[in-house]
């Protein structure tokens, strides 16, 4: 499934959660921060911006599972990374962006009070979409899809009706060099949001 339609479909999922049927069996939740470029990913990649959205499914087991859909954008500062058919040479920068779709399952740690610190580990495809400017001001594009996998760290707080969390993730994005020259493409998103329900 393309990563965009994946999006649309997760509004429709989000708006069925919306439900008062639903409450109580599906959160769901929304976020932003920022994304930062790690290993040798830093030195092509600045740091950029990220959102999250995701649908949990409240079972109650040890593990909870979460569908998330993630987005990163990042400026390249060092157009050389890209693949051959890209011409390296004859570009001054561009523009980073990966849509993720990833199958979640998140581990709480302990129920302190309000605050719930947890453990989460997922699985699932990224698009990544290059664009270069070219000395002309011409953009050029290419894209691919990828296996990711990604694992982290988050807390959720509660405060009255409302529950607020951050979380911080490992991403790595396994490219095998098809569009990007690296083995994989790894970032560090930092979110902050709220969950619903």
């Amino acid at each position: 499934m393309d990563i965009r339609k994946g999006l649309i479909f997760a509004c429709l999922l989000l708006a069925g959660a919306a439900h008062p049927a639903a409450a109580g069996l599906v959160s769901i939740g929304a976020a932003a921060g920022a994304s930062v470029p790690v290993d040798k990913v830093s030195d092509a990649f600045d740091n950029g911006i990220t959102g999250q959205g995701f649908i949990k499914f409240n079972i109650p087991f040890i593990i909870t599972p979460r569908l998330d859909f993630t987005f990163q954008d990042m400026d390249i500062t060092d157009p050389t990374v890209v693949a051959p058919d890209f011409t390296p040479g004859t570009y001054t920068g561009g523009t980073q962006q990966i849509f993720s779709a990833l199958a979640h399952a998140q581990f709480d740690l302990i129920h302190a009070g309000p605050i719930t610190p947890y453990l989460i580990v997922g699985v699932g495809m990224s698009k990544l979409d290059t664009s270069l400017d070219d000395l002309s001001g011409e953009s050029t594009s290419k894209s691919t899809t990828q296996m990711t996998v990604d694992g982290g760290a988050g807390v959720l707080v509660k405060i009255g009706p409302v529950k607020g969390f951050l979380e911080g993730r490992l991403s790595n994005v396994v490219n095998n060099g098809e569009l990007i020259d690296f083995d994989s493409v790894s970032t560090v998103p930092v979110t902050l949001g709220v969950v619903l329900f």
